[in-house]
């Protein structure tokens, strides 16, 4: 199993959209529809099952994924109630356009304020807040969500990497998601791997979401997982 490191993951992901032609709404649709189906049979393991899950976005692809696992959730009869670390008009453009269809199909964006919440509600979060080119500690509103996620006990759902856990390295910045299950999209990251971010991570699941295993060797990688 190959794992990557950011850059790699991003040369991976930017040849996939530019040279095979898999546009980056594709990537994301089946990223999210990959977090949702993991979601829903970790659903079928808790002792609480309202079918409440709250989504944790922030502005960039990562947010998206998560916008996109929620409309997935949806489908699946889920109540889902979407919060923003940001305000809408600060999103990427995948993010945007994620926004866009969601507003589409009623559902309402809130935006993140401290002490909102009522976290008792869920069955769990996901968190969507911050990627693998993420650098450095989550400051501000992305700061609080991270804290209040993590001191409410619910089972928490990492997309692709937990918020504050640097990719490359594992190191775990202040404050870091500490989530039950991540699910890597397309390869493991060496963070998740690596302690102490393995702590942190949970159990991790990789997903397929259509990019080409065989880029991983294309591109150089040569860091294996036995």
């Amino acid at each position: 199993m190959y794992v990557l490191n950011s850059e790699e993951m991003r040369r991976v992901d930017q040849y996939t959209i530019e040279q095979i032609g898999i546009p980056a709404l594709v990537l994301m649709e089946n990223a999210g529809r990959a977090v949702a189906e993991e979601v829903l049979a970790l659903s079928r393991e808790l002792p609480s099952r309202t079918g409440r899950w709250l989504i944790m976005a922030g502005k960039g692809n990562n947010g998206g994924d998560g916008l996109v696992a929620a409309r997935h959730l949806l489908e699946a009869g889920c109540t889902v109630d979407i919060w923003l670390a940001e305000e809408e008009d600060k999103g990427s453009e995948a993010m945007s356009i994620q926004q866009a269809i969601i507003k589409q199909l009623g559902l309402a964006l809130r935006s993140f304020q401290p002490g909102q919440i009522m976290w008792g509600r869920y069955d769990g979060a996901i968190d969507a807040l911050l990627g693998t080119g993420t650098r450095g500690q989550p400051r501000d509103t992305y700061a609080a969500f991270i804290r209040e996620a993590n001191e409410s006990g619910l089972p928490i759902v990492a997309v692709d990497i937990p918020s504050g856990l640097d990719a490359d390295t594992g190191q775990l910045h202040d404050p870091c998601i500490r989530a039950k299950l991540t699910v890597a999209l397309a390869f493991t990251k060496r963070g998740l791997v690596q302690h102490p971010g393995v702590d942190a991570a949970g159990r991790v699941v990789v997903r397929p979401i259509g990019i080409p295993e065989r880029l991983a060797a294309d591109q150089e990688v040569n860091t294996l997982l036995l």
